[in-house]
């Protein structure tokens, strides 16, 4: 007698999150299913991709920090235990503290970036997954695309 039984992994579910707005340093808890229940095995990104902070994970709740550069929209989990993952279908909502201007003194020289007049379209992206957001222009009439690597430690900004 042969038995045969298919099992199939589980989708991680996001049922809820709270609160459902903040700015960078905020802690979210979302309540779901099929996380896992190490912490590194979950991925958790905010709208334009830059990574939380996942702090604490059993496999219905993850307690994660919003990251600086954090942008409003869909919550992404993926479970890397199972290779799986789930967008939240309700927004968060990414808000900032910021109520004035910056005088000039807290600005170093800018910073220019050499591309072609034809890149017109960019995006703040983590691409490395290294937590820092990084910037990709898109060259509409060579059909091509330029990376550069936020590769800035606290004081200093440069790219790679």
């Amino acid at each position: 007698m042969l038995f045969s039984l298919n099992v199939l992994a589980q989708v991680p579910t996001i049922t809820s999150f709270s609160p459902v707005s903040g700015q960078a340093g905020t802690v979210i808890t979302i309540n779901g299913t099929n996380f896992s229940a190490i912490a590194s095995n979950n991925i958790v990104r905010f709208n334009n991709g830059i990574k939380a902070n996942v702090t604490s994970a059993t496999t219905t709740k993850l307690t994660v920090s919003v990251s600086a550069g954090a942008e409003s929209g869909p919550i992404t989990i993926l479970n890397k235990t199972l290779g799986l993952y789930k967008q939240s279908i309700l927004p968060f909502k990414a808000t900032s503290q910021f109520l004035g201007s910056i005088p000039d003194i807290h600005y170093n020289p800018q910073v220019n970036f050499a591309t072609t007049d034809a890149e017109k379209d960019q995006i703040l992206v983590d691409i490395d997954d290294d937590g820092k957001p990084d910037l990709v222009s898109f060259n509409s009439t060579k059909n091509s695309m330029v990376f550069f690597r936020n590769t800035s430690v606290l004081g200093s900004i440069t790219t790679a």
